[in-house]
């Protein structure tokens, strides 16, 4: 089995994902924000309504907010789907560089059973293939259960959300400038306080862990900023994962140094992220 990887191509189909969902997620919570609230008719010319076209202030704007958290929610979907097919093209290509003489038939059962699982339990499995760290799997373990509240439950934390303390806890991975006495500038800024730097202080850039707790009956919901480091988070996993495989790539010897954006083992050259060649 021969197979094509160009790396450029892999790493657009995380970071599309997380183009359309910052964009997506940004034009919704700015929207949800309008006041008075953008319409809500839907006008089609229709003699029949679902909903009134002369909504009173207070109902159009819980509309706007319920809004914003069903934008979010599609958002954190489009994030962990799309960074799914990523890992998919990934473990497809790490299946063939770590077992070199497996046949299509023995491939396409592992990365079928490989679909199936979560994309945290995904991302599990791929860093374990590539010997790298998988610190942002409880990024998307906690984003899709995020997700899942907001769905099924309007973003209010349930029974079925909550751990044994009774609440629910949100973790990510977020890019952070850091003060020499630990202070976390990154969030500071963006709660809009002001930091006093002594001269001389050390700021150090790099990747922190954050939570956010909600209690059981309490409304899921986060800032923009919040929802902007989320986006970076998976665009620093996918790029993580990249690495790893490229890495793999030439412990087995199939990256030439002389390029190292793309390795080719056989003869198909296409431009699509992972391509297959069965002759």
């Amino acid at each position: 089995m021969k197979m094509t990887i160009n790396f450029d191509q892999l790493r657009e189909i995380g970071n599309l994902g997380v183009r359309r969902a910052a964009v997506f997620m940004g034009i919704g919570t700015n929207a949800a924000q309008l006041d008075p609230p953008v319409s809500h008719v839907l006008d089609g010319g229709m003699q029949f309504k679902v909903v009134p076209d002369d909504l009173p202030i207070g109902p159009r704007k819980a509309y706007a907010e319920e809004f914003a958290r069903w934008v979010v929610a599609n958002g954190f979907r489009e994030l962990a789907e799309t960074f799914s097919v990523f890992l998919h093209e990934v473990y497809s290509a790490a299946l063939v560089l770590d077992r070199e003489k497996m046949n299509v038939v023995e491939h396409r059962k592992a990365v079928a059973k490989f679909s199936r699982q979560g994309v945290s339990e995904q991302l599990t499995i791929a860093s374990t293939m590539l010997e790298i760290a998988a610190p942002f799997a409880a990024t998307f373990e906690t984003m899709n259960q995020a997700r899942n509240c907001m769905a099924h439950r309007r973003g209010v934390v349930g029974v079925e959300d909550t751990d044994s303390e009774g609440s629910f806890t949100l973790k990510w991975r977020a890019f952070a400038l850091t003060l020499g006495d630990g202070r976390d500038l990154t969030s500071l800024l963006a709660a809009g306080q002001t930091v006093d730097v002594q001269g001389g202080q050390t700021i150090s850039l790099g990747m922190v862990d954050r939570e956010k707790s909600f209690s059981f009956g309490e409304q899921i919901s986060l800032t923009q900023h919040e929802l902007q480091e989320f986006c970076i988070a998976v665009t620093v996993a996918a790029e993580c994962v990249t690495a790893g495989l490229a890495k793999l790539a030439e412990k087995k010897g199939k990256m030439p140094a002389k390029d190292k954006n793309e390795t080719t083992y056989g003869h198909v050259r296409t431009p699509n992220a992972v391509t297959e060649n069965t002759e």
